[in-house]
């Protein structure tokens, strides 16, 4: 049923994306704002403050809040543009229902409601509770977050919710629980301008993270060293003391080599390793046995570089490691982060000053979103399903019997696999974008035409929601009051600056009705304003690692945010969950994990002869996520529409690797292989946020199932000129690429036109 009802392009002139429109009071910001709201950009996980202009409740434009401690006004080329997204003409301002043959119309909420209630009532009636899936996102707010996990365990009643934070940090996750045993960075990053090097791992910090490239910058500007790993040469790579081109699934070896030499050279802290780590003499004799010319030969990384940057690091007095996606998504992904962290454990550098280690977070609520319990297999607190005294503390909270709480789920690309078998008949879906966001989109839009019933709640009507049976519309970040957590695990209190427009209703409000339509009520009726859901989590995450309960909404406001843990109301939070002399010494629980080293540490995959060309997937200054929002805050007919090359498998070595030149379109295809290494390819960006991509379904990390994100580039592919036909100005303002499925060898393959 969850097929289009008219031709896409019908869908796209009616819902857009359309760029070409001037927001209220012009682009020169025209206008004097009634007020101006104190609140959060929405975007990425650095959870920047900014003040929107409001009047008339519309958002009309911003101001700098320089007062606000991490980005002290500043902000990147995506947050200044934030605010165009409230007034934009593809907002959905009803709740609709798919027709066959005319598209959406527009409905009563109580046709809504009831269609969505009735509909998965039937269908678990026949099928069983699991018959119904939920998938949530972590740009939501943390009370969203909670709720959701509640709504679906409680409300749903299945086991079969997750989230989109799977396809992105769930290996780093992994790996600092391990590690460290809490999910979050350890490290505050105010002692990143204090650190003497700063390492920077499979992440493109200046263009998704740039107010970190100012911490980053502050620490060069007193002489600090900075050491870039990463196969593309980015921003930063240009500008570095050191980068290290690695071979994409390569870095396991890459680390395990350094910490060799750091061994060799007697570089490692010894007293903190004995007295603050364990499982460090098989760390170490593992890395021991690892030969630097093969680990040179696998990375493609000179020998004389990889000693450079060993030394640089071990031999620094203080130093910060940050990574992101381009070490974590890959099948050895958790093994890559536990890799990662050992450098920074076998020298010290955690817990004193100018010392630290942490993970770019990439959506709004990254890190917040994955805390509250919306995941398949985690309870709010980030405390485990399966745990049988987690279980009766959170049943407790809720008021229900443990056995009433469902037992773990499955991950989100599993989930999508079970809709496409069948064994998932219907799904409600909020702040998820599957189509664009999981890497086989033909499989995906399959799965989505076999769903009996499909419920999305959305803002624009994305192109998964283009498959709905019912739309709900709902809210934006500007329009509801909560929290959200930033990358660094600081808890910032967002405010509702305007009101949802047309009969638009906040998330919350939707998701309360629907859990009253269920025949819930009793769980969610409690729940008037978000700060009610807000001071519920305080309580289910209490005594855990993750512990928001000495927070309030006051005090979050009056201390511009509190780092969690915050045990209680008198706590002024934890910076760093990891400072000396709080460290656990070795045989306590809670010791420093130095982490495992895979068997055999060479590439998670390699080139074939018609595939060898690698893009790693990722984002660029203009695209971030789905898209769906970003693509909408820019101005029109911007650098990433008319054909930013960042954004449409950019390669640094396009021309002698036989691509052509940036722009030009190219077949790109997935091209899994064993372990092992081949010559240097070419690498570039492929931008996990191009819509249409048809990249099939790639391996992934056992440990976390998330998908390896990259693709292999098989040649450039240059049209007849004589055979295009002459694209007008709107069709740019389609920023998902057209796509085709031909075979070649028995691999899909897509081609970007």
């Amino acid at each position: 049923m969850a097929k289009l009802p008219v031709p896409f392009e019908q869908l796209t002139r009616e819902f857009g994306p359309h760029l070409a429109y001037e927001p209220p009071g012009g682009w020169s910001g025209r206008g004097e704002p009634e007020k101006l709201v104190k609140t959060h950009c929405c975007f990425c996980g650095q959870g920047c403050g900014i003040q929107l202009k409001v009047r008339d409740n519309r958002v009309i434009g911003f101001e700098p809040w320089e007062e606000f401690p991490f980005n002290r006004g500043k902000l990147c080329p995506k947050g200044v543009k934030r605010y165009l997204q409230n007034n934009h003409p593809d907002r959905l301002l009803d709740p609709m229902k798919r027709v066959e043959g005319v598209g959406f119309v527009p409905i009563t909420w109580d046709e809504a409601f009831e269609t969505t209630a009735r509909e998965i009532r039937r269908i678990q009636a026949e099928h069983g509770p699991n018959s119904v899936a939920v998938l949530s996102g972590v740009s939501l707010s943390n009370e969203k977050s909670y709720l959701m996990g509640k709504f679906a365990r409680l409300g749903v009643k299945t086991a079969e919710l997750d989230y989109n934070g799977r396809l992105c940090m769930v290996s780093a996750g992994a790996g600092n629980k391990k590690a460290f045993g809490v999910d979050r960075a350890a490290g505050a990053w105010t002692d990143i301008p204090l650190a003497d090097v700063i390492m920077c791992a499979g992440t493109n910090v200046a263009e998704c993270a740039p107010i970190t490239t100012d911490y980053i910058w502050r620490s060069r500007d007193r002489g600090g060293k900075l050491i870039m790993i990463d196969p593309r040469v980015t921003p930063l790579a240009r500008t570095c003391d050191l980068h290290l081109p690695v071979r994409p699934g390569t870095d396991s070896a890459l680390f395990v080599a350094m910490l060799r030499i750091l061994v060799e050279e007697n570089l490692v802290d010894r007293e903190f390793v004995e007295n603050y780590t364990s499982g460090w003499a098989d760390t170490e004799a593992a890395a021991m046995e690892t030969s630097l010319v093969d680990a040179a030969r696998i990375t493609g990384v000179n020998l004389e570089d990889i000693v450079r940057a060993a030394r640089m690091w071990g031999e620094a007095k203080s130093s910060f490691l940050l990574h992101a996606r381009g070490i974590e998504q890959h099948t050895k992904g958790t093994e890559n982060v536990l890799s990662c962290i050992n450098l920074v454990l076998a020298t010290g550098r955690i817990g004193r000053p100018g010392c630290g280690y942490g993970t770019i977070t990439g959506q709004g609520n990254g890190q917040g979103g994955r805390e509250h319990g919306h995941k398949c297999d985690q309870l709010p607190g980030n405390r485990d399903i399966e745990n049988p005294e987690h279980r009766a503390y959170i049943a407790g909270v809720w008021g229900c019997d443990e056995s009433e709480i469902p037992r773990k789920g499955h991950p989100a690309p599993v989930i999508m696999e079970m809709i496409h078998s069948g064994e998932i008949k219907a799904l409600i879906s909020i702040c998820f974008n599957p189509l664009v966001s999981l890497p086989d989109s033909n499989f995906t839009r399959e799965a989505l035409s076999r769903l009996e019933h499909y419920t999305a709640i959305d803002f624009f009507l994305s192109e998964t929601a283009q498959h709905a049976d019912i739309v709900m519309a709902g809210s934006l970040h500007e329009e509801e009051e909560g929290t959200v957590t930033s990358g660094e695990a600081r808890v910032n209190r967002i405010r509702a600056a305007v009101t949802p427009p047309g009969r638009a209703k906040c998330d919350t409000d939707i998701v309360l009705e629907l859990g009253r339509r269920f025949g819930q009520g009793k769980y969610f009726d409690h729940f008037k304003t978000p700060e009610d859901i807000f001071n519920e989590l305080r309580v289910a995450s209490r005594f855990s690692t993750v512990s928001y309960y000495g927070m309030t909404y006051e005090r979050l406001e009056k201390e511009h945010g509190i780092f969690w843990p915050c045990p209680d109301i008198g706590h002024p939070g934890h910076p760093s969950p990891v400072r000396r002399p709080q460290v656990p010494h070795r045989g306590r629980e809670g010791a420093l994990q130095s982490g495992a080293i895979p068997a055999k540490c060479g590439r998670t995959r390699r080139g074939v002869s018609n595939y060898p060309h690698h893009r790693p997937g990722g984002f660029s200054v203009s695209k971030r996520d789905s898209d769906k929002a970003h693509r909408r805050a820019r101005r029109p007919m911007s650098r990433a529409v008319r054909g930013d090359p960042s954004g449409f498998g950019s390669g640094v070595r396009n021309q002698r690797q036989g691509l052509g030149s940036c722009g030009e379109p190219a077949r790109i295809g997935n091209a899994p292989g064993e372990s092992g290494d081949h010559d240097s390819p070419g690498y570039g960006l492929h931008p996990l946020s191009l819509g249409g991509k048809k990249i099939g379904q790639p391996p992934y990390d056992p440990r976390v199932r998330s998908d390896q994100r990259d693709a292999g580039v098989q040649k450039s592919h240059r049209p007849d000129p004589s055979s295009r036909s002459r694209r007008s100005r709107a069709d740019y303002r389609r920023v998902s690429a057209k796509s085709r499925l031909p075979r070649e060898n028995g691999r899909k393959i897509q081609e970007l036109s």
